[in-house]
């Protein structure tokens, strides 16, 4: 949910399936979701609230970290990609020369 769940939050009805960040892991938020869920004692207990809150925060960073290490292996991965078999313009001089042998 997240910021992007403003618009559910405040009672549009859409149905978008919407993803949790860091950012919009409010108390307010997580209560809305646990109570949609039929979870209504949970979603009334502060400290609980407080826990879901902080499990869910720390699975985010392991999320992140993760994504930002897979992330770096597909950048790599495309920069390979371009680097082979790819004809830049400081090449043309090259196969000019080779051309006119």
């Amino acid at each position: 949910m997240g910021v992007a769940n403003i618009p559910s939050f405040l009672g549009a009805a859409r149905d978008v399936s919407y993803f949790l960040n860091s950012i919009g892991l409010h108390d307010a938020t997580l209560q809305k979701i646990m109570s949609d869920e039929g979870l209504f004692d949970a979603a009334n207990d502060p400290g609980l609230v407080q826990q879901v809150k902080e499990r869910l925060d720390s699975m985010l960073v392991e999320i992140y970290s993760r994504k930002e290490q897979e992330f770096e292996q597909i950048r790599n991965q495309l920069d390979q990609f371009y680097a082979t078999d790819v004809l830049y313009t400081s090449s043309v001089g090259k196969y000019t020369r080779e051309f006119l042998k």
